[in-house]
């Protein structure tokens, strides 16, 4: 542990010195601390622990020409969980941007993020799923006056540490769509296609007497379809103001993972008092099963907050001075926990101070 906040520190002030000569570059530390009432999401018997989050965002232009940029951006961050677990991440994204013309825009992307679990004093109560998740991609942007569309097709990779049953590749096909409206209104518009093969889901004979439709001598692996459409508005006067619905589909060839979702959220920003901003976002979601069977595994989150099917956060941030800012953050949460019918929720609190070097 020691030498882990050694290393940290050390990283912490000589990595911005390393950067500090790069034009254009955008370097933003924070650190946070808090408190989850129910850090291993349980339904019964909940287990609260305090948590320190250190946190270092970089981007830094590489390439700078009329028709060709390149942005290189790393974040690592580490978080403290009481005494049971300290987790990692590190991430490193690489954009390269070619300007077709001024109305189209062409962007090839590649990104690689890691999740490490460690110090962990029981393994079979983690707060967070370790992983490593590889994405490539592609995407055309399209702009015309009130007009905004952009393509985008990724292949993508993802390994968890501890359960190969939720290891996948996966391909998405998505189009998002921004259209600018009277009264200074903004319609979004995305649709989203993804195929996720999980080549360790070797898929149960749940009913003996109806055995899976396979090959003899192999196996059948689980293959997701998931459809994506989702449709909302944007205002900005004052305040901000942004509805959206989401509606999905998933097609499974196991039936006990085809499902549909509706999805509503809003998120809504403006002004409060002595020059504070408060923020705050709520979704709900409603997802029903085709079959009256659970899962028999559901995937580990791979963002808590993500994941999560109702979530409110309420944040308010401040600037203290030149680029330093406070920001306070709540949090509640509920889902279902894995392998069960139960539904558990959770509540945190947090503080944050950001830097900008």
């Amino acid at each position: 542990m020691k030498k882990v906040l050694v290393s940290l520190i050390i990283v912490a002030f000589l990595y911005p010195c390393l950067v500090l000569g790069i034009e254009n570059r955008n370097i933003v530390g924070k650190i946070s601390f808090g408190y989850d009432d129910n850090i291993f999401e349980q339904a019964e018997s909940k287990t609260g622990r305090s948590f320190l989050r250190l946190y270092l965002d970089s981007s830094l232009p590489l390439l700078q020409k009329k028709r060709l940029g390149s942005v290189l951006r790393l974040q690592d961050g580490f978080k403290i969980v009481g005494k049971e677990e300290n987790v990692a991440i590190n991430q490193v994204n690489l954009r390269l941007a070619f300007l077709i013309s001024p109305k189209i825009t062409s962007e090839f992307q590649n990104e690689l993020k890691h999740k490490n679990i460690s110090d962990c004093q029981n393994s079979s109560s983690l707060s967070e799923d370790g992983y490593l998740n590889w994405n490539s991609g592609v995407s055309l942007k399209f702009k015309l006056r009130n007009f905004l569309s952009d393509i985008r097709c990724f292949e993508r990779r993802l390994d968890y540490a501890d359960s190969d049953f939720f290891d996948a590749n996966i391909r998405q096909i998505q189009v998002v769509t921004n259209v600018k409206l009277p009264r200074r209104l903004i319609g979004n518009f995305i649709a989203d296609w993804q195929h996720s093969h999980f080549p360790q889901s070797l898929l149960p004979e749940l009913n003996p007497a109806q055995p899976l439709a396979q090959p003899e001598g192999e196996p059948q692996t689980r293959v997701d379809n998931l459809y994506e459409i989702s449709v909302g508005l944007q205002w900005v006067e004052r305040i901000l103001i942004n509805p959206n619905y989401t509606f999905q589909r998933n097609k499974s060839n196991s039936n006990e993972y085809s499902f549909r979702a509706h999805q509503f959220s809003i998120l809504t920003a403006s002004p409060f008092f002595w020059e504070v901003t408060m923020q705050l976002y709520g979704r709900i979601q409603l997802r029903q099963y085709d079959s009256q069977e659970m899962p028999p595994f559901q995937r580990p989150d791979e963002d808590n907050i993500e994941q999560a099917r109702n979530v409110l956060i309420f944040n308010l941030a401040k600037d203290i001075f030149r680029n330093c800012s406070l920001e306070a953050r709540y949090l509640l949460s509920q889902a279902e926990l894995p392998l069960s019918s139960m539904r558990y929720t959770k509540q945190s609190y947090s503080l944050t101070v950001s830097y900008s070097f």
